[in-house]
C-alpha cells in the first residue's frame, strides 16, 4: 500500500494543505504533524485510534490518492453526522465503486494497526507487543484486540519464540544501556550489570519508544512472512521522533532497519 498525495481539509488548525509522498521513505517536515498523522492513518482505515476527534468540523474532508493490490484508489473520508469519527469510500481511477474492496483489503486487527503507528509522545510503546503471559493469551481483551489471532497456535509459537529469542540491544552508542523484552510482552532498559533504576533523558527515553516500535513492527512483519497473513502492508506512520532527539544521536541505523520492512514510511518532523 502506497499513498501517493493526501489531501487535508478544514480539519484541526488546517484549512487546506496538500502533501504529495514517495515509496520508501518520505520525510516531512511540516507544522501540522498531528493534523497530518490523523489524516494519514484514517485513509489506512487504521484501528489506532489518534486524538484529536475534537478538531472534526461540518466540513473536514481527507482526499487521497492510494495505490493498494496493483490498483489505484481515490479515497475520500467525510465526518459522520455526529462527527466521531470519519467514513471512507474509495473508488478507481475510472470512478468505480470499490469502498467495500478497499476497507477490506486494508482490514488488520487493533494491536497490529497500532505496531505500525509511532507517536513519541505517547508513553505506551513498552507495552505494544502484546500481554504473552500464557494464562492471558486466551482473554476476552486479547481475543479482541488480535480478532482471535491470539486462538491460532501457530500465532502463539510464534509469539513465544520471538519473546525467548529477543536479542538486547544498545539503547545507544556511549552507554551500556540495553533494550529487553521481558517474558510478559513488556519492554524495559536495564543495565547488564547494575541493578539500580536508570535515569533515562528526553532523548534516551525517545529512542526506548522508538525501539519497542520497530521491534513491534518487526513482529508483525516476519509473522505475515511465515503465514502469509495479509498481502497488504500498510505504511508505517512515525511522528514526534527526530525533533526529540539530540544531536549527537545517529538515527540512520533505524531508519534502515525501518525501511526493510519493505514498505512505505512517513516519518513526520512536527515545525514550527
Amino acid at each position: 500500500m502506497v499513498i501517493k498525495k493526501l489531501t487535508v481539509l478544514n480539519f484541526g488548525s488546517v484549512e487546506a494543505l496538500t502533501l504529495s509522498f514517495s515509496g520508501g521513505l518520505h520525510v516531512v517536515t511540516e507544522r501540522f504533524a498531528d493534523e497530518v498523522a490523523f489524516a494519514l492513518l484514517c485513509i489506512c482505515n487504521s484501528k489506532a485510534a489518534p486524538g484529536g476527534t475534537y478538531w472534526i468540523r461540518g466540513n473536514s474532508a481527507f482526499l487521497a490518492e492510494v495505490i493498494l493490490a496493483g490498483k489505484e484508489y481515490a479515497v475520500t473520508a467525510r465526518p459522520t453526522a455526529a462527527r466521531e469519527s470519519f467514513c471512507l469510500r474509495a473508488r478507481t481511477r475510472g470512478g468505480e465503486e470499490r469502498t467495500e474492496e478497499y476497507l477490506y483489503l486494508t482490514s488488520h486487527c487493533e494491536a497490529q494497526d497500532k505496531a505500525e503507528y509511532f507517536d513519541g509522545n505517547d508513553k505506551n510503546h513498552a507495552k505494544r507487543l502484546l500481554c504473552c503471559d500464557p494464562e492471558q493469551m486466551l482473554s476476552a481483551e486479547l481475543c479482541r484486540a488480535t480478532e482471535r489471532l491470539c486462538r491460532i497456535k501457530s500465532f502463539r509459537s510464534y509469539l513465544f519464540s520471538f519473546i525467548k529469542n529477543f536479542a538486547p540491544e544498545r539503547l545507544r552508542e556511549g552507554k551500556e544501556y540495553e533494550i529487553v523484552l521481558r517474558e510478559d510482552g513488556e519492554y524495559a532498559v536495564q543495565h547488564p550489570r547494575l541493578r539500580a533504576p536508570l535515569c533515562l533523558s528526553e532523548s534516551e527515553q525517545r529512542l526506548f519508544r522508538y525501539l519497542c516500535f520497530l521491534r513491534s513492527a518487526e513482529f508483525w512483519h516476519g509473522f505475515e512472512e511465515l503465514r502469509n497473513l495479509h498481502s497488504v502492508k500498510k505504511p508505517l506512520l512515525v511522528c514526534h521522533f527526530l525533533e526529540r532527539l539530540d544531536e549527537s544521536v545517529d538515527v540512520a541505523p533505524l531508519l534502515a532497519r525501518t525501511k526493510a520492512l519493505s514498505r512505505q514510511v512517513i516519518l513526520l518532523s512536527f515545525s514550527k
